[in-house]
């Protein structure tokens, strides 16, 4: 068993995301959460700038807009 490094633990989740790019929006899964990052699996290699929209919808009747930043 390994030991968690991280600061903030993170949870499992498997929610649609859509991260807005300018040639179109792109759709995927977030994996897991935490206060600190969302891990988020795309099908696809976005190609966009530093800072992007990206809509989480943890239910089918309500989504979560943020910014998000590629790292």
């Amino acid at each position: 068993m390994s030991i968690e490094k991280r600061l903030h633990p993170r949870i499992p989740v498997n929610w649609p995301v859509v991260i807005l790019t300018p040639k179109g929006a792109i759709k995927g899964e977030t994996r897991n959460i935490s206060v600190g990052g969302v891990f988020i699996f795309l099908s696809e290699k976005p190609k966009f700038g530093e800072n992007f929209p990206i809509l989480l919808k943890p239910y089918e009747e309500r989504s979560i807009a943020v910014v998000g930043k590629k790292i």
